[in-house]
């Protein structure tokens, strides 16, 4: 009797199952049809290249709070005045010298004796932050959340 009810218990869900997907076709062909679906979301080169840098900067935040040092940048750093802005965005005189010292602010990070380097590396921060206030301030927040607590220890 058990089996039966198991059995009759699947064979229900499986008709109804198939009654939706019956009855739901012509509704989701005309919906798709009146309401295209969202095209997905493609970076622009300069997206891709500061989500970069972002993931990249984590790492050093990272290192210098735990008292190590950073040695060199990244090459994909300095693609910052050569990769395409979002379409409708352009990258003008103002972006280029922002970008500028950010990369001077950077390298600055790189040349300091390793217990300086937290504060350098906060400056890049703010100078990130200084053009993002200027260009595209979406990104503050999460910018901002890269500073080091400049009390690292090994």
């Amino acid at each position: 009797m058990k089996y039966r009810i198991v059995a009759l218990g699947t064979l229900a869900t499986a008709l109804l199952a198939l009654g939706s997907l019956g009855s739901g076709c012509g509704t989701r062909e005309a919906r798709t049809a009146q309401n295209p679906p969202p095209r997905l979301y493609q970076m622009s080169e300069l997206a891709k290249a500061m989500e970069d840098m972002y993931q990249a900067n984590i790492a050093f935040r990272d290192a210098l709070n735990q008292g190590f040092g950073v040695d060199s940048i990244p090459d994909f750093f300095y693609t910052i005045h050569t990769a395409k802005p979002t379409t409708g965005k352009e990258t003008d005189a103002l972006y280029h010298a922002m970008a500028d010292v950010f990369i001077e602010k950077m390298e600055a990070v790189v040349r300091q004796p390793i217990e300086m380097q937290p504060a350098a590396f906060n400056e890049m921060v703010d100078a990130c932050v200084a053009c993002h206030q200027q260009k595209c301030q979406g990104p503050i927040p999460r910018i901002n959340k890269l500073r080091v607590t400049e009390t690292g220890s090994r």
